[in-house]
């Protein structure tokens, strides 16, 4: 009997230690969501309260393009859109073709004024390796 009366009061002294540390980590928990609720709430301030320079726009308004300017500029955005054009339609077959000749490191332009200049012969070269490919299946 003695045995089953100390277990008892065993148990009941390990439920109240488990029971404190389950009230202390509750507590610990609270304190640490709390605290980054507030953490948050003074980086939002912080943020809010930034001076932003104030900017002069006497500097917009010295520069003027000419009329030279602006045409330079719309011939540079077709020339762009041009190479963007063209590379996005090469063949996969040919674009490896030409990456195999000028290298991985090419820039789009390099790529697409190869292929404008050899045109003719890749396609050439393109339709005889089909060509070949239909006659073995």
């Amino acid at each position: 009997m003695e045995f089953k009366s100390c277990l008892k009061k065993n148990c009941l002294i390990c439920a109240s230690i488990g029971f404190g540390v389950g009230v202390v980590c509750t507590i610990i928990l609270f304190y640490l969501v709390v605290a980054s609720i507030f953490q948050i709430k003074d980086e939002q301030e912080e943020v809010d309260n930034v001076e932003y320079p104030i900017v002069d726009d006497s500097y917009f308004d010295k520069y003027i393009p000419s009329i030279e300017d602006i045409l330079q500029e719309r011939e540079g955005l077709r020339y762009s859109r041009m190479v963007d054009s063209v590379y996005l339609t090469i063949p996969d077959e040919i674009l490896i073709s030409i990456l195999m000749n000028k290298g991985t490191n090419a820039s789009h332009i390099t790529i697409v004024e190869e292929y404008l200049t050899k045109k003719e012969d890749y396609h050439k070269n393109l339709d005889k390796v089909k060509a070949k490919e239909a006659n073995n299946h």
